[in-house]
């Protein structure tokens, strides 16, 4: 877990986020365009997210957007798990960006892909349980039974694509939003 607000930044490096990974209440982490998290694979029975009890704003652009994927995805960042390529990304390769009560994210351009590990209650890339989360341009790619899955707490989407077998949006008991065109 980060501990105060923090900024990643391409300058830094890929991100390489493992097991147990939380922003805490009252804190913001803020992850600027170009900006590369990729989720490593645990052992163990401990799999990989993003829990987010605080606050999660991504910053990308539609040149440089933020990228959320598996640390076996080499076609971004490189070869981070230096295993060359003896392993490629699938879905459910980590759970995915999980919004728990309180929480709010603001997702803007970004990619999320090759998530959807089973979270004990659905598989998706994106997960909102209670947070206020609003996401745009964001590109679901690769991930598992859905890209977003509703509990509770609001969601607003706009402009943003969705690849999935199953469910784009999977709803249960919540609050979705979604803007109407102007004609």
């Amino acid at each position: 877990a980060i501990s105060a607000d923090a900024i990643w930044s391409p300058e830094n490096g890929v991100y390489v986020v493992g097991p147990g990974f939380s922003i805490p209440a009252g804190i913001t982490l803020t992850i600027e365009r170009g900006t590369i998290v990729k989720f490593n694979i645990a052992t163990g029975g401990l799999i990989t997210h993003l829990e987010v009890l605080g606050n999660l704003v991504v910053n990308g652009t539609d040149s440089d957007p933020v990228y959320f994927t598996s640390i076996r995805d080499d076609s971004v960042g490189g070869d981070t798990n230096g295993d060359g390529n003896s392993t490629s990304p699938s879905p459910i390769n980590w759970i995915g960006i999980i919004f728990r009560s309180g929480s709010s994210g603001a997702l803007s351009h970004g990619v999320v892909r090759y998530s959807g590990a089973f979270d004990g209650f659905y598989r998706a890339g994106v997960f909102n349980y209670g947070g206020n989360v609003s996401i745009d341009h964001v590109s679901f790619e690769n991930n598992f039974q859905a890209d977003i899955y509703q509990q509770s707490g609001t969601t607003a989407v706009v402009r943003s694509k969705f690849d999935y077998d199953n469910f784009a949006i999977k709803i249960d008991d919540a609050t979705f939003l979604t803007p109407r065109r102007k004609t």
